[in-house]
């Protein structure tokens, strides 16, 4: 403390001795510190050496600003600045000591390991016979391959013959080249196999010496091979298909006429181009032929009380191609033929390829209120399948009428959980029937009434039934079952079941 009260008094007594004018007082000044006896005093000397000092820490942070700025990058110019630095602070004063060396690397922000490595560098600089800061640089081969020879081989990844942009504009290749700094370039695609481009070069080139793997090393990076997605670009068949049925619909509308005396009929041929999704232009036009349909009763533009012409025929996914012959009567195939001179004109009849794609099967529309009884033509014609009887239209979540015994109800409704199938031996169901074997028969669900209304009806899903096929009277396509399963039947469909019932 008395030291400190001795140096501001002395401090004191100086400032009042000099002059009170600026000059005088930088003269007096000036004299004071160049006086050889005062540079000696202790007080003196003790602040040239913390000036010195504060020059020392500045170095030093400067040294540690460059370190921080570069020793991220990966660029060769930056590891080449990092390997000066570190070799120039690695002296032996400092490597020879191992605390002294953590403590620099404390203070400059690198590891140990960086400055072990500086005073590697160091000594070969210093010490080898080919004494240069190159070796503070990368180390690289000395069959490196030249920047020409870089250059060449990344001008001939872009040929056109090579490589080719793609068609999306949004299809982008970004690489990082530094912190925060990216590099973006539109994608190209490979039109042949990289060791086919390779074969290539070397015919284009016979004076490079650069081996398959160096040469895709020097592939840029937004150049990839081509992928599924790339090589589908043909429509060739939507075109054809939209046109066909472009034609069929102007055709269409050409011919028509409400008047009944223009009524005709007319043949339709049908095929059915296999897709993935197993759909194609004849759903388009039935799912647009359905919201129509929805929007006429929506409007109460149509009579919905009248029955449709025909059931839906039985596996119709199976079928490849439909020709239609006579009223309520169709011929159908598997395969469908495209090569034959006679299918091409439309004498589909004498099909030259029936060995391998099959003969057409007839199949007699059934209509939905009335039984298809006669089976005498279906029987004559060979190749042709036997009459579809009411039931086989009868497939899982099907709801059928079937014809009971009861006075009080002349039918049931029921809903189908299995394919119609045919009994390998006795069953029994849980309302007490019985079957034998080799009766075909219907699994399935009864219907129940609801307040005792015989309009509204609960599915009783606890108590499964077996209900024998040749029962079956009436299939109710047009009625709908919600979540909690209950149905609404309307008058009409009760008096086409019945009228059903009339024709047994």
């Amino acid at each position: 403390m008395s030291f400190r009260i001795n140096e501001n008094w002395s401090i004191k007594k100086l400032k009042q001795a000099l002059p009170i004018t600026p000059n005088k007082r930088a003269a007096v000044l000036s004299a004071y510190v160049d006086c050889n006896r005062i540079l000696k005093s202790p007080g003196v000397k003790k602040f040239h050496d913390s000036f010195e000092e504060s020059v020392e820490k500045m170095a030093i942070r400067n040294i540690q600003d460059v370190i921080t700025s570069v020793k991220h990058k990966r660029n060769g110019e930056a590891k080449a600045a990092l390997n000066i630095l570190t070799s120039s602070v690695s002296g032996e004063n400092i490597s020879d000591r191992k605390r002294a060396t953590k403590s620099l690397a404390n203070i400059l922000g690198v590891n140990s390991r960086t400055l072990q490595k500086g005073k590697k560098n160091r000594t070969k600089v210093l010490h080898s016979e080919h004494s240069s800061f190159l070796y503070t640089t990368r180390k690289t081969r000395s069959d490196a391959l030249t920047e020409r020879t870089k250059r060449i081989v990344h001008d001939f990844w872009l040929q056109s013959n090579v490589s080719r942009p793609t068609n999306n504009k949004n299809d982008i290749k970004r690489v990082r080249i530094s912190p925060n700094v990216y590099s973006s370039h539109s994608c190209y695609i490979l039109e042949k196999t990289q060791t086919e481009i390779f074969l290539q070069f070397k015919n284009e080139y016979p004076d490079e010496k650069i081996g398959q793997r160096a040469f895709e090393k020097c592939k840029p990076y937004f150049v990839r091979t081509a992928q599924f997605k790339d090589k589908v670009t043909c429509c060739c068949r939507q075109h054809v298909e939209m046109r066909s049925l472009l034609n069929h619909v102007c055709n269409f509308v050409k011919d028509y006429c409400p008047g009944k005396e223009a009524v005709r009929y007319a043949k339709i041929l049908r095929n059915y181009f296999e897709t993935s999704h197993a759909r194609g232009p004849q759903d388009a036009a039935g799912g647009f032929i359905k919201k129509q349909a929805d929007l006429a009763v929506i409007r109460d533009s149509v009579n919905r009380d009248r029955d449709r012409n025909f059931l839906p025929v039985k596996e119709n996914r199976k079928i490849h191609q439909v020709r239609s012959f006579d009223d309520g009567e169709i011929f159908v195939r598997k395969l469908s033929c495209y090569s034959c001179q006679s299918c091409i004109v439309g004498n589909y009849s004498t099909c030259m390829n029936d060995a391998q794609l099959g003969t057409y099967n007839k199949i007699k529309m059934v209509k939905e209120s009335e039984h298809n009884d006669s089976d005498a033509d279906s029987n004559n014609d060979e190749g042709v399948d036997d009459e579809t009887n009411i039931c086989d239209f009868v497939s899982n979540g099907t709801i059928f009428a079937v014809k009971a015994d009861d006075t009080d109800c002349p039918y049931y409704i029921l809903r189908a959980s299995k394919d119609p199938i045919i009994l390998r031996k006795t069953a029994t169901d849980k309302w007490g029937a019985s079957y034998h074997q080799g009766n075909k028969v219907i699994h399935g669900y009864y219907f129940n009434t609801i307040d005792n209304n015989p309009f509204k009806l609960k599915l009783l899903k606890r108590i499964p039934a077996i209900v024998p096929a040749l029962s079956v009277i009436y299939i109710c396509s047009e009625v709908d079952i919600d979540d909690n399963g209950l149905i609404n039947l309307n008058e009409s469909l009760h008096g086409r079941i019945l009228r059903c019932l009339d024709h047994e």
